[in-house]
């Protein structure tokens, strides 16, 4: 990620700080010292945020220990189990259990806030809000070993990536969230099965072709596809000399040079877009980005597809709430469009999908 993602830049531009304090940097993943803590939140006691049918933070937790990382390791807090005290109770007894060396995964989905004037994130469990600020402090405190990655699925996620660089002792952070520190989240679990993708090594992941999936090259194919999929933004930082490049294992092979590509192909009597799994025998098969249904197209009947995208400085109409306001575009990244209001300052500027540009053909 770069600068073009715009004025966001403690949470999605890489930040690499040196710190000459912290010990025992490596720049590979090591699933036997791997420490996960992942807290799954997607029943309240006022409603359900997600179906429980088909979670994928499970799935997420059955890939990880299908990696390697022992179960020992891992702790798991689901639903009515993720209260305020049960979560600072269990995290810093999971914490304690650390040795130096070891790298810790923390990971959260349910649902996000934002305090509107401090600007702070949280995640919310069952009981309460759970200040990001708080994991930071607990990891510092009681972790013994020198790299973690803070991951979350989540609306406002994005304020793990502003806490990070905040940071300045022993422990290297990588923060990488489904959201901007401003911005909510779907709960299409898009994010998650990104790290999914990549801690299976799937091809679309290695970006580069080199057959090694990195953590950069995670954040982008994320942003990528929550751009596409889910029209928004991802965040991703690193800090206290937590490598961007840290690499999380190898890809399988690239079978062919179009995988993972996002197209247009005919269904019925339309297009739509669609992502492509594979080809063979003058056949695409694709996965729909609509309904992430799958099936075989004919190659006569796919076209490439590109995103609109507005140029810098151009004026436009957003649509919110069923009114037009006037805007203009600041940036634009795989068919998003960071714009600021008329009339109001940069602290409402805002990263919005194609549909809701007035006029802009998607």
């Amino acid at each position: 990620m770069d600068d073009r993602l715009g004025n966001r830049t403690a949470e999605a531009v890489v930040a690499v700080e040196s710190n000459p304090a912290t010990m025992a940097i490596v720049h590979h993943w090591q699933p036997q010292r791997t420490h996960v803590f992942a807290v799954g939140v997607l029943q309240y006691a006022d409603k359900v945020h997600w179906p429980l049918e088909g979670r994928r933070d499970a799935v997420l937790i059955e890939t990880l220990e299908q990696r390697g990382v022992p179960t020992e390791n891992i702790t798991f807090l689901k639903d009515a189990e993720a209260t305020t005290a049960a979560f600072e109770a269990a995290f810093v007894a999971h914490l304690q259990r650390t040795a130096p060396g070891d790298q810790l995964i923390v990971y959260y989905a349910g649902h996000g806030a934002r305090d509107e004037k401090h600007g702070r994130g949280s995640f919310k469990l069952r009981d309460a809000r759970l200040p990001v600020s708080a994991i930071f402090a607990w990891i510092e405190r009681h972790f013994r070993g020198e790299m973690a990655i803070l991951t979350a699925d989540c609306c406002y996620s994005g304020s793990l990536a502003l806490e990070a660089p905040l940071r300045a002792g022993r422990v290297a952070y990588a923060a990488l969230g489904s959201s901007l520190s401003t911005e909510t989240s779907t709960g299409a679990w898009t994010f998650t099965n990104c790290w999914i993708d990549a801690l299976l090594g799937r091809v679309f992941v290695d970006l580069d072709a080199d057959g090694v999936l990195r953590l950069d090259e995670l954040a982008r194919y994320a942003e990528r596809r929550l751009s596409v999929i889910d029209g928004q933004v991802c965040s991703f930082a690193v800090a206290n000399g937590f490598p961007s490049t840290f690499a999380l294992g190898k890809a399988t092979p690239r079978a062919h040079p179009r995988q993972g590509e996002f197209i247009e192909a005919r269904q019925d009597t339309k297009w739509c877009r669609a992502e492509i799994l594979d080809a063979r025998d003058q056949a695409y098969e694709l996965r729909w980005v609509d309904d992430d249904t799958c099936s075989s197209v004919d190659e006569q009947d796919v076209r490439t597809w590109c995103p609109p995208e507005l140029t810098p400085g151009e004026p436009v109409s957003v649509k919110h709430a069923g009114q037009c306001y006037p805007a203009v575009v600041l940036a634009a990244r795989h068919g998003m469009h960071l714009v600021r209001f008329e009339a109001w300052d940069e602290s409402w500027d805002e990263w919005i999908s194609p549909d809701r540009i007035e006029g802009l053909v998607t």
